[in-house]
């Protein structure tokens, strides 16, 4: 059992890794798309309201939608975050734990 519990866990950390790579990919996007619009009004609400209703519905068990929602919109505030150097305004993200 102890063995079964060590790789289940050892592929959850594979997968944290791909996930802090994926949002390191998604945010050097959402960078480029600032420099590209020439670091002006870069952030959309339309655009990300269009993308969490996107991702939400690609929802799968046991994630229910609302998961997924909170995810996405907490990776588009790191994607903000890290385009213009502060948080979208009325989000938290953690700079340090």
């Amino acid at each position: 059992m102890s063995g079964d519990i060590d790789q289940l866990r050892t592929e959850i950390d594979a997968l944290d890794d791909e996930l802090v790579g994926l949002l390191a990919r998604r945010a050097r996007l959402a960078q480029r798309i600032g420099e590209l619009k020439g670091n002006a009004g870069a952030y959309r609400p339309e655009r990300e309201a269009q993308v969490l209703r996107r991702v939400t519905g690609r929802a799968a068990a046991p994630l229910p939608p609302e998961a997924v929602d909170a995810l996405a919109e907490e990776g588009a505030a790191l994607a903000a975050f890290h385009a213009d150097g502060s948080p979208v305004a009325g989000r938290r993200v953690r700079q340090s734990r």
